[in-house]
């Protein structure tokens, strides 16, 4: 399976002198903190834009460019019984307590004692493919640590992403099931 991986110029050149670095991803998006990749080129250079107008606030406008990065997944990563992998087939409640979960972060469910395993905060799933939430989540989340409304109540307001390119996702979370994904180019 050929997955892609939308990114700025300097982010991608160090990807390919250093390999993938796990640690330095965002903490509090879909699937919890790792390198996520897209099974649409159009969904991975969409999003590679939307990295360089967010960088571009940051570092010399002319510096950076939109890249996509191809890599092939091994698929006997999905039969592999070393590895914990969790697929999301479509929207359900435990997809979007999951995605809402990993956003919210683990400071937020200690601090409201939310006993709920139905995360990957903890990097208990090497890797996870599911929808791509939509954008609404951010405010969502936002209302949740602002207001302490009962995360529960929310889920209701939780899709996936309504951009027609935005779709499925597949993200890596541990060295374990980075080993199936090789660069392409």
């Amino acid at each position: 399976m050929i997955l892609y991986h939308g990114t700025d110029s300097i982010s991608a050149d160090r990807i390919l002198s250093e390999g993938i670095l796990l640690d330095i991803g965002s903490k509090y998006v879909d699937n919890g903190q790792g390198f996520y990749t897209a099974t649409d080129k159009k969904f991975a250079l969409e999003r590679a834009k939307m990295v360089v107008e967010n960088r571009t606030y940051f570092d010399f406008k002319n510096l950076i460019e939109p890249v996509v990065l191809s890599f092939e997944l091994d698929n006997s990563a999905f039969s592999n019984s070393d590895l914990n992998i969790k697929i999301f087939e479509d929207v359900s409640s435990e997809w979007k307590e999951f995605v809402l979960l990993n956003r919210l972060g683990e400071k937020f469910l200690c601090d409201n004692n939310i006993k709920s395993e139905n995360h990957n905060l903890d990097f208990k799933f090497d890797i996870v493919y599911n929808n791509t939430a939509d954008a609404g989540i951010t405010a969502v989340v936002s209302n949740i640590k602002k207001q302490k409304v009962n995360y529960l109540d929310c889920l209701h307001s939780i899709d996936i992403s309504d951009k027609k390119v935005w779709g499925k996702q597949i993200s890596f979370h541990t060295e374990k099931g980075l080993k199936y994904l090789n660069l392409i180019k």
